[in-house]
Order: structure tokens, then sequence, then C-alpha cells
């Protein structure tokens, strides 16, 4: 019976899993996003984590805060930790960042994209994050391997917490609180 499950294993792997079968989908805790994300914090209460992904590092979370101006806030706030400024419109804001290998390492190139949002009329923000690793600088994230999954499976999360619910939209049902 142990062979026979490690084979459809195997073959899951080799034709395509579900990532909660393989138990990559998570919920991100409060006291990590306060912790790893604060320069995306303005004046907030009730952080919840909303969806993560151990595989494609990624996360949504979202919080309360009733901070005017609270993108140009995030904006300062963030580019004081080396974030830079890629599109703006008045409810949302998106910036990236890019390191090189470590010197000495055989290591990649590491690109960060991250989308803040708040809907008019509301106290409630949603924060997208997702990180992109390749063997050279990344020029188009969209067009990388982890770029198109975020594509189809991470940022529809994303929209639905700034549309929707507090709840991103999981193959298995709703995930986050």
């Amino acid at each position: 019976m142990r062979a026979r499950t490690l084979h459809l294993c195997l073959a899951g792997l080799i034709v395509g899993c579900d990532s909660n079968i393989l138990g990559m989908d998570y919920v991100p805790g409060s006291k990590m996003i306060e912790e790893y994300f604060n320069e995306f914090l303005s004046e907030a209460s009730d952080v919840a984590g909303v969806y993560g992904n151990h595989d494609v590092d990624s996360i949504i979370f979202s919080y309360d805060s009733s901070k005017n101006n609270i993108l140009d806030a995030i904006e300062q706030s963030a580019t004081k930790k080396n974030w830079n400024p890629k599109n703006r419109t008045n409810n949302e804001l998106e910036l990236y960042r890019q390191y090189p290998p470590r010197e000495g390492s055989l290591g990649f190139w590491s690109y960060e994209l991250v989308r803040v949002s708040r809907a008019t009329g509301t106290k409630k923000v949603c924060v997208g994050w997702l990180q992109i690793d390749e063997s050279s600088e990344v020029k188009k994230p969209d067009n990388t391997g982890e770029g198109k999954w975020a594509a189809l499976h991470f940022w529809p999360k994303y929209e639905n917490c700034k549309f929707g619910s507090n709840k991103a939209l999981h193959p298995t049902g709703y995930v986050g609180g």
C-alpha cells in the first residue's frame, strides 16, 4: 500500500499536483506579518493573514486603518527599506525591490513585488507580497515561472481580498478569516 501511495504521489508531481495536496498553502499569522511586513502597516488594527504559499513565497494579508492618505504613508515607509514605486492609482500602490545573489554564493536573484490597496470609503487595507527567484536579473517578472503562477493563482486571491471579503478563494473552499 505504501509503494502505491508513493507512486501516485510521484505521478502527481510529474503531471502536476494541487499545491494544497502537498501542503503548500497556509494562513500567515499576524505576528509574522507584523514582524516581516511592518513597512506596509500604518495605524493597523485587526491584522489578519488571508493566504500564503510555501512553494512560491507569497502572502496576502489585510488590516483596518483609519489613516488618511495611507498609500502615501506606506510608500514613504517602504522606500526607507529599499522598495521602489512601480505603479500607483488612487486606490492601489505597487512597489518592487530586487537583490542580486549574495557574494560568493551560487544563489538566485530575488525580485519582490507588493501591491497595497484600500477600497474607497473603507478602512480595509489589503496587501499582496510575491517573491520571484531567478538565476539572472529579473527584467520581466510576469514572464517568469513564478510570475505566471501568480497571475493564475495568487493575484486573483489578492483581488478577492480587495473587493470581496477577508477571505481568499482556494480550490477546496475558503482559507483565511
